[in-house]
């Protein structure tokens, strides 16, 4: 059986983001894995006509089904400029009123937009998280896959109450120190050594600039050999934007040796030095985000007391 989707129209707005909250709310629910304080915040009307103004969604790639007067399924596509992508952006449906094809209804119409207007593959806008089971099991009931999920994003938590700190063991003729100011430049050259990727110079301001508060240079480490910094690592510290005295969580962030530096023990120097302060701030949660080929990187948070708890998927489908 199909059903026929409605245009969109700005009078639509309040109810369509009314249930995409009240889909997401099922998402939300999940316990908190990562420092920020809302890792989705609730979708605002203002905020939908903000993404409607400024290219982020497309009123012609708005299809939905509404029943009784009001919406029970959504889904919202958006074709790039260039390359032949379209992105999914919202896909919701009253939870009372799944498993009625509804969704898949809309979906097949926004698959259909996208085709037409010259998309060859389609993905969702942002991650999905694993833990959310039935968005990942609707996604693959309608033909999405997961190229390389061994090269995709998974997070790590840790107990910090349960850890216990430990002295930072640095292998001979290495110096463990911490960020200092002018050391901006450098840091940025390690990431360029270290990871795919083109790293502006500007690159540590635009991370950081903006929120001071997240960027803590005491929980932020290089170790040096012959005065050259050889590898970087961090502790990201996230507090409340409306109370920056409350710490909300913290994260492991932009670990990185360089390859002629590997195998010694730096790695474990670095992060047991970033646990140790993590240990002072007692924050949770307490993660980090890695890939699961990454198998040395992995034993090593493991016996740190890390353990994993999500994919962060990444969905496509040929159209």
């Amino acid at each position: 059986m199909s059903y026929p989707t409605v245009p969109y129209e700005p009078q639509q707005a309040s109810a369509l983001v009314a249930l995409i909250n009240s889909a997401y709310a099922e998402w939300r629910s999940l316990p908190r894995v990562v420092g920020v304080k809302e890792e989705l915040p609730p979708l605002t009307v203002g905020a939908w006509e903000e993404m409607l103004r400024d290219g982020q969604l497309d009123p012609e790639g708005i299809f939905s089904i509404w029943s009784e007067g009001r919406p029970v399924s959504v889904v919202t596509v958006r074709v790039e400029s260039e390359g032949g992508q379209a992105r999914l952006g919202y896909l919701a449906t009253a939870p009372e009123h799944r498993r009625r094809g509804w969704a898949s209804a809309c979906l097949a119409n926004a698959l259909d937009y996208a085709r037409r207007a010259g998309a060859h593959t389609v993905q969702p806008q942002r991650f999905v998280d694993s833990r959310w089971e039935s968005a990942c099991r609707f996604l693959e009931a309608n033909g999405f896959l997961r190229p390389e999920p061994e090269k995709k994003d998974i997070t790590m938590l840790m107990d910090v109450e349960q850890y216990e700190p430990r002295p930072v063991v640095v292998p001979e003729g290495y110096e463990l120190v911490n960020f200092r100011g002018g050391d901006e430049a450098v840091w940025v050259g390690l990431l360029r050594a270290c990871f795919e990727g083109n790293f502006p110079d500007t690159f540590f301001a635009d991370r950081f600039a903006g929120r001071p508060y997240d960027f803590d240079p005491q929980g932020w480490f290089f170790v040096e050999h012959n005065g050259e910094k050889v590898a970087t690592q961090g502790l990201r510290i996230w507090h409340d934007p409306d109370d920056p005295e409350q710490i909300t969580g913290a994260q492991i962030d932009w670990v990185c040796t360089l390859p002629e530096h590997r195998g010694k023990g730096i790695g474990t120097a670095l992060l047991t030095a970033c646990l140790n302060y993590g240990k002072l701030l007692r924050p949770r949660p307490l993660v980090l985000v890695t890939q699961p080929f990454r198998k040395p990187a992995l034993r090593l948070y493991e016996r740190f007391g890390f353990r994993t708890v999500r994919e962060l998927r990444v969905y496509t489908r040929a159209l």
